[in-house]
């Protein structure tokens, strides 16, 4: 449980408009945009940002920038395809300064840009975000963004996304999405390489997603998928769940000539809220706030809802019936096997809802080796994570499913 700082925190960014920004304000003081930027304040050598610039080539767009980074320069990118290349922002290193912000604030590195910074995004960064980041986690340090301020308008098409994987989180959002009002219904669904893809095929997985997506879901509901390539993860040594959010944010604001509003699946809920710098979702109401900027705004969402309720919810929900696909695994049916098989296969089950899933779980195979199913739920069922093994463990014996073999199985496990 958060204390009630992080309400505070919730609170006014939950008020704030698109128009009208509320801020929680603290005891730092503010760097007047008015005189120039001051020199570093850290020993340790800046990270240092080129101007970023595009590159057409025959696979397609790049939005390129040199980054100097423990004194050695580095070319960092992402790319669409070419159609898309129009909506790449080179005026401006908010998408760059997005991505470096966790390896500077953990390694006490300031941030110079040659490039300006959205004055918003520079003004929340180094007034708020920074602040509360650092005083609040030991492993990061307060330092300083550096750029001058960018004032001009991003003409922008005014799009609608979220990210996609066709799993729990990202298959609610599109659900919850349906009721909102038309200005804020989804036009694109966005599949990105930013770090979770693994393997040295990562871009050519990722294209195949795209396509996959393409030809299956998207086609059916009437959306556009957009596929984002980056190298950042031969770049950035963070680990991929404490950079997860900056990193989301990074893509998005590479493109806000594309998107009006943006929603990024949680998978945590948001009544859980800490201030962790190994899995940076525990914050990410925070991080979506001060990294949206005037054109383009970030949004956290279903957070509201653990596992087992957005489950619940897409029980009944025939796209989900066809399309669910929570395995880790992208190019294949689900396993079954993995950890987010295995809990949404149980939470399934402890719904009694599993047999609506027939057409991407195998669900002979469930009914063959069911004690091993649940032998996992009882082996974690003190387990209060994102997995909700508990919440299962408790609708099982809610509904008097017999539990004792899958003790036994879970004993016999333990032994051997």
């Amino acid at each position: 449980m958060a204390d009630s700082s992080c309400y505070g925190l919730l609170t006014v960014n939950c008020v704030s408009t698109e128009t009208l920004s509320f801020h929680l304000s603290g005891p730092e003081t503010t760097l007047s945009f008015d005189q120039d930027p001051p020199a570093p304040k850290s020993s340790k050598q800046p990270i240092i940002i080129s101007k970023p610039y595009i590159e057409h080539r025959t696979d397609g767009s790049y939005l390129n920038a040199q980054v100097e980074l423990n004194g050695k320069k580095q070319l960092m990118w992402l790319s669409v395809k070419k159609e898309y290349g129009c909506y790449l922002v080179d005026d401006r290193a908010d998408s760059f300064v997005a991505a470096l912000l966790p390896t500077a604030l953990r390694h006490d590195m300031d941030i110079i840009c040659e490039a300006p910074l959205t004055r918003s995004l520079l003004y929340r960064l180094n007034t708020y975000f920074i602040p509360v980041l650092s005083a609040n986690m030991s492993a990061y340090h307060h330092i300083r963004v550096h750029a001058q301020p960018a004032d001009s308008a991003l003409e922008c098409e005014g799009a609608v996304g979220t990210g996609w994987t066709g799993g729990v989180d990202s298959m609610f959002t599109y659900h919850e999405n349906l009721q909102f009002t038309p200005g804020y219904r989804l036009t694109h669904l966005l599949i990105t390489s930013n770090g979770a893809i693994e393997g040295d095929k990562a871009s050519e997985t990722l294209r195949k997603m795209v396509e996959k997506t393409e030809k299956g879901f998207a086609a059916e509901m009437g959306l556009k998928v957009i596929g984002v390539d980056t190298n950042f993860r031969e770049i950035l040594d963070e680990t991929f769940f404490s950079a997860v959010r900056f990193r989301h944010a990074s893509v998005i604001l590479a493109l806000q000539k594309l998107f009006r509003a943006f929603f990024i699946s949680s998978n945590a809920a948001s009544f859980n809220i800490a201030l962790d710098s190994n899995v940076d979702y525990s914050y990410e109401f925070l991080t979506l706030n001060y990294l949206s900027t005037d054109t383009t705004r970030l949004y956290s969402s279903g957070g509201a809802c653990t596992r087992i309720q957005k489950l619940k919810k897409l029980s009944d929900f025939q796209p989900a019936h066809k399309y669910l696909h929570p395995c880790i695994y992208a190019l294949r049916d689900n396993c079954g096997k993995c950890g987010k098989c295995l809990c949404t296969i149980t939470g399934l089950y402890s719904l009694g809802t599993l047999e609506n899933f027939s057409k991407v779980f195998d669900l002979t195979e469930f009914e063959k080796n069911k004690n091993e199913y649940l032998s996992i739920v009882v082996k974690n069922k003190k387990c209060d994570d994102y997995r909700c093994y508990k919440n299962i463990y408790r609708l099982l014996k809610k509904r008097r499913i017999n539990l004792l073999p899958a003790h036994l199985t879970a004993m016999i496990k333990r032994k051997s």
